[in-house]
């Protein structure tokens, strides 16, 4: 089972691993702690999420939604002829995490039902916490980390999004003489509801360029990438 962490927790929920692969998964939670904590916070957020919202099963979609499910024929007709090859490095970057994003958009009214606390900052989450999350860094803000990786000069890099109700951007920021400096951002599109919401044509082209040209290696594990955390902090 060569999946990325993220990737073996959602299919693990899910229900989507065979025996043989369940069964692997369960011995690596007893003997990888980190994995264990990323686990109970999927599997919180998910029981979450499926409590706030079982009421929504029951509401039919509005026509005018089921209308955008509906690929042109003109479109469909021609898609076998016009296959687009995905780098590696995106594809194994965005199957794990297209479930996640739909968590960011309901997740929103149960973060704000909360008990506030102190917020962290921008700096203080790319220095702590693990791809995957999204998390409140105040005035209305949300950032979403989505990976970290190595560039081509060795630096310890992450990519992120960081949105408001009015905004939304992609960034790719790396750990340059201890400092976190931005090496790239964008904006990208807005829901027409004004929030947030991740679709493939919302990407960055820039940015994406931006990862293509230097990315010296693939999207870090979790394990990968709380090594890297804890020695960022020395």
């Amino acid at each position: 089972m060569n999946m990325p962490d993220e990737q073996c927790i959602s299919a693990y929920l899910d229900g989507e691993l065979n025996d043989i692969e369940r069964a692997k998964f369960e011995k690596r939670l007893q003997e990888d702690d980190t994995l264990a904590i990323r686990f109970a916070q999927f599997n919180d957020n998910d029981t979450a999420i499926r409590q706030h919202y079982s009421a929504i099963d029951d509401t039919p979609v509005p026509d005018s939604i089921m209308s955008l499910l509906e690929e042109p024929e003109e479109i469909q007709s021609s898609s076998d002829n016009n296959v687009v090859e995905i780098k590696s490095w995106h594809r194994v970057k965005w199957m794990p995490i297209a479930a996640s994003f739909l968590v960011v958009a309901l997740a929103v009214p149960i973060y704000n039902n909360m008990v506030q606390e102190a917020l962290p900052t921008l700096t203080s989450v790319l220095d702590t916490h693990t791809s995957g999350q999204t998390l409140e860094i105040g005035n209305d803000q949300q950032i979403y980390l989505t990976m970290s990786f190595t560039d081509d000069q060795g630096n310890f890099c992450r990519e992120y999004f960081v949105s408001n109700p009015q905004s939304a951007n992609h960034l790719v920021s790396c750990k340059l003489d201890n400092r976190w400096q931005d090496q790239i951002s964008d904006s990208v599109v807005m829901g027409s509801d004004q929030v947030f919401q991740l679709a493939s044509g919302q990407l960055s082209d820039k940015v994406e360029q931006w990862l293509d040209s230097h990315m010296a290696s693939d999207a870090m594990d979790t394990q990968q990438e709380t090594s890297f955390l804890d020695n960022s902090k020395n």
